[in-house]
């Protein structure tokens, strides 16, 4: 199985009812063996706090830190391998970006283009997937 078997559709194989009980008993067991593991329970709790979230929508500043962020996560994603990284792959076919401007464009240049695309392609999605990502 792989990512564009997922996408729209059914695996009938997943609806013989002792498959899913010993596939959920499996994946059980392993949540309680990495429970009583104190290395992975001592991991899992000391990641619980709560922490300040910054208010994106009304702070001109937040937001551009925002988005920023998110402009450099998917510069970097596009020097990954394609397989892995499939909604910036999408983001740059779309914007019909080729591999070479992935690899110099700066994030100025990518908000530009992200908003250029918006301005004409309003009643369309920028994450549209193929099946060969």
């Amino acid at each position: 199985m792989n990512d564009s078997d997922m996408i729209g559709k059914i695996f009938w194989s997943n609806f013989n009812s002792g498959k899913i009980f010993k596939n959920w008993e499996n994946w059980y067991d392993n949540l309680l063996n990495k429970l009583n593991n104190k290395k992975y329970y001592d991991r899992l709790v000391s990641g619980i706090a709560t922490a300040p979230v910054p208010d994106v929508w009304n702070d001109p500043l937040s937001s551009r830190e925002f988005e920023d962020s998110c402009l450099e996560s998917i510069i970097y994603s596009w020097s990954k391998k394609k397989s892995s990284n499939k909604i910036a792959q999408a983001m740059g076919r779309n914007l019909n970006l080729n591999v070479i401007d992935r690899n110099i464009i700066e994030k100025n240049q990518l908000r530009k283009k992200i908003e250029e695309w918006l301005e004409i392609s309003q009643d369309k999605k920028i994450f549209i997937f193929s099946d060969n990502l």
